[in-house]
This record gives structure tokens, sequence and C-alpha cells, in this order.
């Protein structure tokens, strides 16, 4: 009747003025709502009830007791009230009265088998208790965090008003405890809620709160990219497909095409099938269980290793390094890619998270030598002129980069069966970058 919490949302539903109930739609669901306002209204206005709890203990032998606890209601109150809606009750309802120190015979004595039973799946009742407790949500957002897991389908509720989690949902929570990071558990959201409050009270500032939980969110945002894969194994243990394992939906172009950067497994090259034609291309690792996207076109092989080597690998993530050539649709001058850093740019060294696709010529890793990339080379200087007269419309941007015999050159983002443009800087330039010009 009177909670701890107050969002200070709205006030309590008050009744405004009398009415029959039978005059407001003859004892539907209209009048059933009004008796139950009102009625609550008076019972959170009467005085509290008061009873009394007997506990009996009965001793058999030298050591087992078995407990009965009843409940006598002296006052009832506000109960007089608010039933049928609830009710006050204890333990086996009357006990007889005994004194202490009393023998008796028992009447029977049964040994019962039985079996523990799981606990009974949430109604909607427990799961908003469980989520107040937990300090997730407020009396105005609890029943939209409610919809919204329906929504995205974690959870499913039957016509007894009980809640079964999906496989989906129940994927993302194992997902969630291999990593490691609580993402299932309330702490997270029971922490920034309480942030939050702290501001409404005036106890500390939105700026402050604002800075400590963007700068957590990123730490748990980085490391779970990191671990993406976890998500995918866990998906599969539920069957649901994961990028590369589509059954009869792909085939595999090349068995043990190479190893796998992370577990040293080595991994297949498949194309997936799609309506109409084939689909894209990837690198499948079957331990991992795990697939790293690579370019639709183009003929793909394993780069030269550098002298005294056994294969070319990355200094990032240890994948080995391919090699795109031109064929299957591609006519360039051919490039050079990780599998791992094509999908996962590494920010460190020129890659841009939102934009996939990166290549080694866009990479400025200093001991790489496949790296052609220049610090600041992602920037792009200025639209290519080219693109912008000719008809073919590349809409391609120029960038600086590195040339294959170490110069550098500025050129144009578009592929270059597209567009060709390209300005060499003089063979002696040691290094290059774009300048940070001063607009103020």
């Amino acid at each position: 009747r009177i909670g701890p919490n107050d969002d200070q949302a709205h006030p309590p539903i008050t009744p405004c003025q009398p009415a029959d109930p039978q005059t407001l739609d003859g004892g539907g669901p209209l009048s059933k709502v009004y008796t139950l306002v009102l009625t609550h209204y008076l019972a959170c206005c009467s005085t509290d009830a008061i009873g009394s709890e007997t506990t009996l203990t009965a001793r058999m032998g030298p050591s087992e007791d078995f407990i009965a606890k009843g409940l006598m209601i002296t006052e009832r109150n506000w109960l007089e009230i608010y039933e049928p809606w609830e009710r006050w009750w204890t333990g086996e309802g009357e006990i007889p009265k005994v004194e202490v120190g009393t023998r008796f015979v028992p009447d029977s004595l049964l040994m019962n088998e039985g079996t523990t039973v799981p606990p009974e799946l949430m109604n909607e009742v427990e799961l908003i208790t469980a989520m107040d407790k937990n300090g997730i949500g407020t009396d105005a957002t609890i029943a939209q965090h409610i919809e919204t897991i329906q929504k995205r389908s974690y959870a499913v509720r039957d016509p007894q008003q009980r809640f079964h989690p999906t496989p989906l949902g129940i994927s993302l929570v194992e997902a969630y405890n291999n990593m490691g990071h609580q993402l299932n558990r309330p702490d997270l959201r029971r922490k920034m809620e309480a942030e939050c409050t702290a501001v409404v009270n005036g106890h500390r500032t939105k700026n402050e709160v604002m800075t400590e939980i963007l700068n957590h969110m990123s730490t748990v945002y980085a490391a779970v990219v990191d671990e993406a894969n976890k998500i995918d194994v866990a998906l599969g243990r539920h069957n649901f497909r994961r990028i590369g394992d589509a059954g009869g939906s792909s085939v595999v172009l090349e068995r043990h095409f190479c190893t796998c950067g992370v577990c040293k497994c080595q991994m297949d090259l498949k194309q997936s099938r799609v309506e109409g034609g084939w689909g894209t291309r990837l690198l499948y690792c079957n331990t991992c269980r795990r697939g790293y996207s690579l370019p639709g076109r183009g003929s793909l092989t394993l780069a030269p290793a550098p002298a005294g080597t056994d294969m070319a690998t990355c200094p990032i993530c240890s994948f080995p390094v391919l090699q795109v050539l031109a064929g299957n649709g591609y006519e360039g001058n051919g490039y050079k890619l990780c599998p791992n850093c094509f999908s996962h740019p590494p920010v460190e060294h020129g890659g841009t998270p939102s934009r996939a696709d990166f290549r080694c010529f866009s990479c400025s890793h200093s001991t790489c030598s496949f790296a052609s990339g220049v610090k600041g080379g992602d920037t792009e200087l200025y639209p290519c002129p080219f693109c912008v007269a000719s008809e073919r419309r590349g809409n391609g941007g120029v960038t600086l980069r590195k040339t294959a015999r170490g110069g550098f050159m500025l050129a144009c983002g578009a592929d270059r069966n597209i567009c060709d443009y390209a300005i060499f800087l003089p063979t002696a330039t040691a290094t290059a970058q774009p300048a940070k010009i001063d607009t103020g």
C-alpha cells in the first residue's frame, strides 16, 4: 500500500466524483475499473490490519522438528474494504491451542515420495515486482520495457499471462554470460537509473552522469564487438544459422583454403546461394564457428610470403593475408586484404568502424610491408574531378596513399574500373599526411 519507490511521474489514481457503477456500462469493464479504483483509494485511507501469528514447533526424537504456523486477524480494517483483491494469511490456518511441553501421539506418519520441480514461469505481476525490486524502469516505463522484450522476440506471453523465454532470448543470455560483462544482469541498468535519479534530486550534474555512463558503455561496446563470435556460437547452439553455416544454401569452393587467425585451424572458402545466382564469398572456420566476409569479385589466392616466412600474416590479428587478382568480374590491378580486418577495420590503423571493406592499401600499420595507407589516409581530401566530370559517376573521393614502391600518391577511392584518377607525388617525398587546416 505504501511502496518504497516514487518516480514522481504522476500522482496516484484518485476517484474524482461519486458514480453508480451500474450506470457506467451496466456492470461491464468500466464499472469494474471504477469499483477497483474506488476501493483501492478507500483501502489506502484506512488503518492497517492487526493480527497475531502463532508458531507451533513439534519435536520428534532427538532432533527432528516439524513447524506449523497460524494467523489470527483481530482487526481487519482495510481488509474489510479491499477483499477479494487481497487477503492476509500465513501458514496452515487455525492451529490447536497447546501448552509448551505438551506431549501427543501423531494420528499417522506418512512418507511421501516426490521430485524437485522447477519454479513456475513469471507472470506479469511477478515480473513487474522483480523489475521494481532490481531498480529497472519506473511506473511510467516498466510496461514499455515488457512490451519491448516481446516485440524483439526475446520472450512470449502465454494465455495464462506467463512469459516464456524464446531460443533467441536464451541465446543472448548465454552469449552475454560467456562474455563476462553481466549484460544480462540488472546491475548496469540499475546503476544508470540510480544516477538519473541523483540528477533529478540535484545530487549530481547531468554532464557528470553522461560522461561516466558513455565511458562505461563505450568500454562494454568495444569488448562486445571483439567477442561478437560468442553470440554467433550461442545462436548456433539453438539452431540459428550462423554466417557461412547455411546448410544447402552455400557451397564450399575450396576446403582448407587457409588457417584461422584465432584457433589456427583450417578455414573453408565458401559462397552463398541467393535467388537468381550466387551471393557473397566468405571464409568459414568450423572450429570457431565463425565466418569472415570477402569481396564478391576477383580471383582469391594467398598473398606471397615475405622472405624467410611460410605465410604472409596480418601483424594486427595474425590472419593470413589474401590477394585479389583480376578475374571473376574484376579487371583491376589487384590488391591485398586481411579477412578479419576487411570486416572489422582497425581504427588505430586508419579503419572506420562504420565502413567495412578495409583493404591493405588503406592500412597504416608501420611494420607491415603490405600496408599502403598513411596517417590520415582515410580522410577524403577533395571530390575526384574525374568522377565529377565523367558520365560514369564514380562519386569517389581523393585520398592519400602509398604506392607499391613506397612512394605517395593521391588517388580516387572509386573502383579502378570506373575511375583511374591518380597524382603521384615526387619520388623524393619521405613522409606525407593530410595537413590540418585552421578554419577559425
